[in-house]
């Protein structure tokens, strides 16, 4: 019975490892919880773990080599992101901002969302040129 038990665990934790892997799925998936439960988060802690997540992603994606298409999906699933927290009212929108100022205060965490941050704005700066470059050569 617990080799049944451990080998489900662990099928389990491969899906959720699996599933998670692509920090634009990820996002959108974060979009997709905000917006379908996001109002009935009425607890820092959640909020706090959903946007360390988000950080983690962007994180994760910053240190990718992505295509135009790749990148592109990354900027609507971040607009989706920022569109489903605005979209908060109430105590779950207390929550958030609360959750917001104490991950402000988090050195390590900020230092590392600026890295990536400034790694983004060259795969868009990259990814404009080449598509100035194409659009050139079209002519």
């Amino acid at each position: 019975m617990k080799k049944v038990l451990f080998g489900l665990a662990a099928l389990m934790m491969m899906f959720f490892m699996s599933s998670c892997g692509n920090p634009t799925e990820k996002i959108a998936k974060l979009a997709e919880q905000i917006e379908d439960n996001g109002d009935d988060w009425k607890d820092q802690d959640k909020w706090e773990s959903v946007l360390r997540d988000f950080a983690d992603a962007m994180i994760d994606f910053s240190e990718s080599d992505p295509s135009e298409e790749e990148y592109e999906d990354f900027e609507e699933a971040v607009k989706d992101f920022y569109s489903a927290v605005r979209g908060l009212d109430g105590k779950a929108e207390r929550m958030f901002n609360k959750a917001s100022k104490a991950l402000d205060k988090d050195k390590e965490l900020n230092k590392k969302i600026e890295a990536a941050q400034k790694k983004i704005n060259k795969i868009e700066k990259k990814i404009r040129k080449q598509k100035e470059k194409e659009e050139e050569e079209d002519e």
